[in-house]
């Protein structure tokens, strides 16, 4: 007699969950990156990383490919830094050009008839007006502010997680880990430090 029941070979932790480590990894070393920064350029970074999150989901979603999820993300880490040492262009205005240049784009090929690509763009927009909120209110709210947006951003990527649509899960999850421990190391910093 057969046995009816199904075996699954034996799969690590790592296999299963490297999304979840790596980004808690990363997340740790941003946090500390946090703790390190000063009062004056920490809000500025994390603003206008805020942005380039949901720049990165609609840049996919303009290309139509989840499979190039992860090679747009390492195309896009060096972005930021890049644009924090160039002097001609303030950082959080080349994101909006980059992703205005986007939506162009996807309307002139027609994405903007599908619900994906409408709520990308509807993310990039609430997104976006949270970490100009982030640029340009007073520091000590701005902190509590780019906390709801990184929170923001992780039940962001739990809904792309579990609808499994836009960008690869792997990268959902990987996001999800390092927005949440984002937002709280924001959140414990003392206000006098941010």
């Amino acid at each position: 007699m057969a046995d009816t029941l199904s075996v699954k070979p034996h799969t690590s932790l790592w296999t299963r969950r490297w999304p979840t480590i790596t980004g808690i990894a990363i997340g740790l070393l941003f946090g500390v990156a946090v703790l390190m920064g000063t009062r004056d350029e920490t809000p500025r970074a994390l603003a206008t990383l805020l942005m380039l999150l949901p720049l990165i989901y609609l840049t996919i979603a303009t290309l139509g490919k989840r499979k190039w999820t992860w090679p747009v993300l390492v195309a896009a880490l060096p972005v930021l830094p890049l644009l924090q040492v160039q002097p001609w262009f303030e950082p959080a205005h080349v994101l909006i050009a980059l992703a205005a240049a986007a939506v162009i784009w996807g309307i002139g090929h027609g994405l903007h008839h599908t619900h994906d690509y409408r709520l990308q763009i509807a993310g990039m927009i609430g997104f976006g007006v949270l970490a100009w909120l982030g640029l340009t209110i007073d520091v000590d709210v701005a902190k509590y502010v780019v906390v709801a947006g990184f929170l923001g951003h992780a039940a962001w990527d739990w809904v792309h997680l579990s609808r499994k649509r836009v960008v690869e899960p792997t990268y959902a999850e990987f996001c999800q880990a390092i927005d949440v421990l984002a937002a709280v190391a924001l959140a414990v910093l003392p206000l006098g430090a941010w």
